[in-house]
């Protein structure tokens, strides 16, 4: 894979970050704790980390859930993870299914289609 990727810490996602200048991809290395929440959320950015669905959606929220749904059965009988698991499992099955479609459209932006 060509081009530049950039290794970013959760608390240091900013528009004004230097490491970000010139990159073509960003790795977010954060909690999952702190994705769930929306914790990481910077103020300058224009997206809402409380909402799962719908245009202002944050798409690291969406793509967390969509992540988590895909991998329900491999983490089932992990115990770190049944809080996520929880929270997956109490979510109606129309929102799911919307959250994995903005999931699939963030995708599609971060590699560039």
């Amino acid at each position: 894979m060509a081009g530049r990727t950039a290794l970013v810490l959760g608390d240091q996602l900013s528009h004004a970050n230097p490491v970000l200048e010139g990159a073509d991809r960003v790795l977010l290395v954060e909690s999952h704790t702190k994705l769930a929440s929306g914790r990481f959320h910077r103020h300058e950015c224009r997206y809402d980390p409380t909402r799962r669905t719908g245009d202002d959606a944050c798409p690291f929220t969406a793509l967390y859930w969509d992540f988590i749904a895909r991998h329900e059965q491999r983490w089932a009988g992990n115990p770190r993870m049944a809080l996520p698991l929880r929270g997956l499992q109490r979510m109606d099955p129309a929102e799911l299914a919307a959250v994995r479609e903005r999931a699939a459209r963030a995708r599609a932006q971060l590699a560039g289609a």
